[in-house]
């Protein structure tokens, strides 16, 4: 297979298929992936599961990035010079960053094309490849970001140590593995990864994309959470540059809205969705607590801790659908706990009672646990009582 590699290399049998970015809620093209395929000439075309892992870890595999990032780069100059203004991502493996002359080499392409502004270029690297056994890593990273290229680590939360590089990496955006993204709906764990993973990008800074939005149902409760970009074949599959164009004329024609357009929400879908909200208050209430600790409030900042989002579910359609089930009755009391801590902690906020704060934060974020269990047995119950309600076919 590597010698096989070897000629495709040289004969250009490898192309590149650009899978597009979406900012959800604005619903505008934010960029594309650039996704290597290999135009076999018996075999067909044929996906990187079918060669990458045979070339890991070789030459191969730094002479296949390199020629993807020229490639990619190429392309990108002249969608600019037809006025397309993209940002092109771009995976890179560790073997490709160990090699001394990268950043040189990688410079001098960008030098290439001047019409390019160097932020349109978005390298990703695997938090996996985040290894300890490369310590000057995060110096590498901080030579090309000072050029002006952007960084992303892909396949967030796969990895052990995000927090310890997040904090030290020079990053711009964090990629959420699809495979949360994928059963968000089914998986409450996933959902709350996803949620703790929008939380870590705000605190520390850094844009957020979900990969693997293949339902249109992920779009209403990503944007809750906090994400605003996704990718993803429920939006666009990996294509020639031919086909995104024609993909790319499609979106602005309709901007998106009809592909976009969210499902009238069934019963478990609102449970679901009132859970992002009611997350997302407990973070911003979190982070608003612990931004007070330096920095007075606006009013319009003081007013989500009296406010949170999911009490007209409660007090409407939550309380009609499921007032009679145990788990809606907890979850209730303790939606109202929670406003009650809400309303203590902007109370110690105003007296500067620093300890009350810390201690109202911790009550507060351990409640999330109760949460998750309560709302995932609530689904369940609703679940099950619809399939009871269920008229029998005659």
């Amino acid at each position: 297979m590597r010698s096989e590699f070897s000629r495709a290399l040289k004969n250009h049998e490898l192309v590149l298929y650009y899978q597009p970015i979406v900012n959800l809620r604005t619903r505008s093209l934010w960029g594309v992936e650039a996704l290597v395929r290999w135009n076999h000439p018996e075999r067909g075309l044929l996906f990187p599961g079918a060669f990458l892992p045979q070339i890991m870890s070789t030459e191969l595999i730094v002479s296949m990035g390199d020629w993807v990032l020229r490639e990619a780069l190429s392309q990108l100059f002249r969608w600019t010079n037809k006025g397309i203004t993209l940002s092109m991502s771009v995976n890179v493996d560790l073997l490709q960053l160990r090699k001394p002359d990268f950043v040189s080499r990688l410079t001098k392409l960008l030098e290439r094309y001047p019409s390019i502004p160097p932020r349109l270029l978005e390298l990703e690297i695997l938090e996996t490849s985040t290894a300890e056994d490369f310590p000057n890593l995060p110096e590498i990273l901080s030579d090309i970001h000072d050029r002006g290229v952007r960084l992303a680590i892909d396949d967030f939360g796969t990895g052990y140590s995000s927090l310890a590089y997040l904090k030290h990496l020079p990053v711009d955006t964090l990629k959420i593995d699809q495979g949360f993204v994928i059963g968000m709906r089914n998986n409450r764990e996933n959902l709350a990864i996803i949620e703790s993973i929008v939380s870590l990008s705000r605190i520390f800074g850094r844009g957020v994309v979900a990969e693997g939005m293949e339902e249109m149902e992920y779009a209403p409760l990503l944007i809750k959470l906090g994400c605003d970009h996704a990718q993803g074949y429920a939006i666009g599959r990996p294509m020639p540059a031919e086909g995104f164009m024609e993909w790319r004329r499609e979106w602005l024609a309709n901007d998106g809205s009809e592909k976009l357009l969210p499902l009238p929400p069934v019963n478990e879908l609102s449970i679901l969705s009132t859970q992002v909200e009611h997350f997302a208050w407990i973070q911003h209430v979190l982070s608003l607590v612990q931004k007070a600790s330096s920095t007075a409030l606006s009013s319009t900042e003081e007013k989500v801790f009296s406010s949170p989002p999911a009490q007209e579910w409660y007090l409407k359609e939550g309380r009609a659908h499921y007032g009679s089930i145990p788990a809606f009755q907890e979850l209730d009391s303790l939606h109202r706990e929670s406003q009650e801590i809400a309303r203590e902690m902007l109370r110690f906020i105003h007296e500067r009672n620093i300890e009350g704060m810390r201690y109202d934060s911790r009550r507060l974020l351990l409640s999330k646990d109760t949460l998750l269990a309560l709302y995932g047995t609530l689904q369940k119950d609703a679940l099950f009582r619809s399939i009871l309600d269920k008229p029998e076919c005659s």
